[in-house]
């Protein structure tokens, strides 16, 4: 097995005092400053095995010649890039790091929102899980702000696209901010240390943000934004039981995606969760909650139903909006995949047993720099989006098991991604038709992904 990353010098003066309990290793925490930032991983590949630890800090000291490149929309961060194979064992080490300041609080308020008393929402992005990070994220700035009010737009139309179901939720135009609990990191300064913003730009509420825990944001959303649901819609279900593994499957746009920061998990994800997750046991019943759209199912959708077409609980067709929001805010035992809807819910169930998430994102981070023999220069924007998926999918497991107990946390392996599957079978010499290739990839990487490599899983009690 790989060992574990070299010690760091003076940890406890390098690491924030609220950031050094989930810095341990297998954690996906990523911590931005404003000096430097720097991730550095070691893996090792076993046959189709790979063992991964991850480590990270801040204040690493790295090459004076790694000077970040000026632009004028924002400022660029350095990856350099070291990798080496010998025989089937890989180690690799990869760095992201600025030396120029980002923007602080005090300059998005000063440019962005200007009123003392309020942090308004002036645009929704996509729809209603993006919508709901950008009222968590309103929420926290007001937090650390000190600023009394969450303002939203005028008009909340849910016929235009970009706006959540005004059949699921009621969206007030003025929100009272409701006081942070003692211990939490919002203490009302107005200063925000860790602020990101890979612009300085005032679209949306959406790009700039103070670094949270799961505890923060579960707190606003359990106090600030759960209230806000219409009390009609938790009668809009059938209660899943005790005994049923609720399942979110994404369908539509990405339904199909394998890079970068939407990458869907492959199909044995979801069969290994109905298969052993039940405390080692198998779930008795399992509820698909997908939106159903004809033309872009998900191919897990058919995959689940007809390997485990005896466990299926049938719900209405077509299920509404407020049918599956039910679902999930009462589910017992939730399997989520890579979608802000299912991970937003979740945040405000409060009858969860056993929560199951997977990251199936980083590994292509990871495994697309290790490639790169130069130093690889990449935008802010390219870095933020990496610890935004990490933050917004809830996949630090140290910080997901302080609010949820008896959650799981499955990751994609590097030999995993769609790129290693691509590799596997050599197809580009016994399939010509490059269309053809791809979709025997992704047949590969979807359907049959437990032939190829293993997914790496952490449980609470490693924290």
């Amino acid at each position: 097995m790989a060992g574990p990353p070299p010690p760091i010098e003076n940890e406890q003066n390098i690491l924030p005092l609220r950031n050094r309990q989930s810095c341990r290793r297998g954690s996906l925490f990523l911590v931005s400053s404003f000096a430097s930032l720097s991730l550095m991983i070691q893996y090792m590949v076993i046959g189709k095995y790979d063992i991964i630890s991850l480590n990270t800090m801040v204040g690493t000291q790295l090459s004076q010649k790694q000077e970040p490149k000026q632009k004028k929309d924002g400022y660029y961060l350095n990856i350099s890039t070291k990798y080496s194979v010998s025989n089937k064992q890989h180690n690799e080490t990869f760095s992201i790091s600025s030396s120029s300041a980002p923007p602080d609080l005090q300059d998005y308020l000063g440019k962005c929102q200007t009123s003392t008393n309020e942090i308004k929402i002036e645009c929704w992005m996509g729809r209603s899980g993006n919508q709901m990070h950008q009222l968590v994220l309103a929420f926290s700035l007001a937090l650390a702000s000190g600023r009394p009010y969450v303002t939203t737009l005028e008009q909340y139309n849910d016929i235009k696209k970009g706006n959540m179901t005004k059949s699921v939720w009621n969206i007030p135009s003025r929100m009272h901010v409701k006081p942070a609990p003692p211990l939490s990191s919002f203490q009302g300064t107005g200063s925000c240390p860790g602020f990101r913003a890979p612009h300085l730009n005032c679209d949306c509420v959406f790009h700039q943000r103070c670094p949270t825990t799961v505890t923060d944001r579960r707190d606003i959303y359990m106090r600030q934004i759960r209230p806000l649901l219409r009390p009609e819609v938790l009668s809009a279900c059938k209660v899943p039981r005790n005994d049923t593994l609720v399942i979110h499957v994404r369908d539509g746009d990405v339904a199909m995606a394998t890079t970068k920061y939407h990458a869907q998990p492959p199909c044995h994800y979801f069969h290994h969760v109905i298969e052993t997750g039940n405390r080692g046991l198998p779930f008795e019943k399992i509820m698909l909650v997908h939106s159903n759209q004809k033309e872009k199912v998900n191919w897990c959708v058919k995959d689940i139903q007809t390997r485990h077409a005896h466990k299926m609980v049938e719900a209405p067709k077509p299920t509404s909006v407020a049918h599956d929001t039910c679902v999930v805010l009462q589910a017992k035992n939730l399997a989520l995949t890579t979608s802000s809807f299912g991970i937003t819910l979740a945040m405000m169930n409060t009858q969860i047993d056993q929560l199951f998430v997977v990251d199936s994102v980083t590994a292509i981070v990871i495994i697309e720099n290790a490639h790169t023999k130069q130093p690889k220069e990449v935008s802010d924007t390219e870095e933020f989006k990496v610890l935004r998926m990490i933050e917004d999918f809830e996949l630090d497991p140290a910080e997901l098991c302080a609010v949820f107990p008896r959650a799981m946390h499955y990751r994609v392996p590097v030999n995993g991604t769609i790129r290693a599957m691509a590799k596997v079978g050599q197809e580009k010499g016994k399939i010509k038709n490059k269309r053809e290739r791809s979709e025997e990839t992704k047949r590969r990487y979807f359907l049959h992904f437990d032939k190829y490599a293993a997914l790496i899983e952490t449980n609470c009690s490693a924290w």
